[in-house]
């Protein structure tokens, strides 16, 4: 039978994954909003989102495992019927486990918003909220360089619409 990782069992330290410490950069991606109104009508809101992100992380000493916070603010252009979107901001805390001295996989969960206008010239803001779950795998390309592909799912439960500038 083949032996089970263990997680816990200590890793070699090298320069090659210095996973503590804080860390700074900027990300792409893509953006999908979905609203459904009591099952009746719905609207997406679909576009590439950009922007910086932030955080520190570190390696339990003596581990393969690495906890950390993390933020970032990302803008768009999605639109919908209903409102049209252009910034977000996230905070929340990861944590993962070294699958090599040069490759992460985590889960992450924290808190967004979602901020926008309604379209059309309306006075309205529109700002969603709520609870953010995801995934991802971080490989250290050299020392300070990274790079990472993330899946985010975030339950926006909570709306608010208020009049913009009162």
């Amino acid at each position: 039978a083949a032996a089970q990782p263990n997680f816990l069992e200590p890793v070699a330290a090298t320069d090659k994954a210095p996973w503590t410490g804080c860390w700074g950069g900027v990300h792409l991606g893509y953006a999908n909003q979905s609203t459904d109104i009591g099952g009746l009508v719905s609207f997406e809101a679909k576009d590439v989102t950009y922007g910086l992100g932030g955080g520190c992380d570190y390696q339990v000493t003596g581990t393969k495992l690495v906890v950390g916070l993390m933020g970032d603010y990302s803008f768009t252009k999605a639109e919908s019927a209903i409102a049209d979107y252009d910034r977000s901001w996230f905070v929340g805390g990861r944590g993962g486990i070294l699958l090599s001295d040069s490759l992460l996989a985590y889960l992450l969960v924290g808190y967004t918003s979602l901020d926008g206008s309604a379209p059309v010239g309306i006075p309205f803001s529109v700002d969603h909220r709520g609870l953010t779950l995801g995934a991802g795998l971080e490989a250290m390309l050299a020392k300070h360089w990274s790079i990472k592909v993330e899946y985010r799912r975030v339950d926006l439960g909570s709306d608010a619409t208020g009049l913009a500038g009162f």
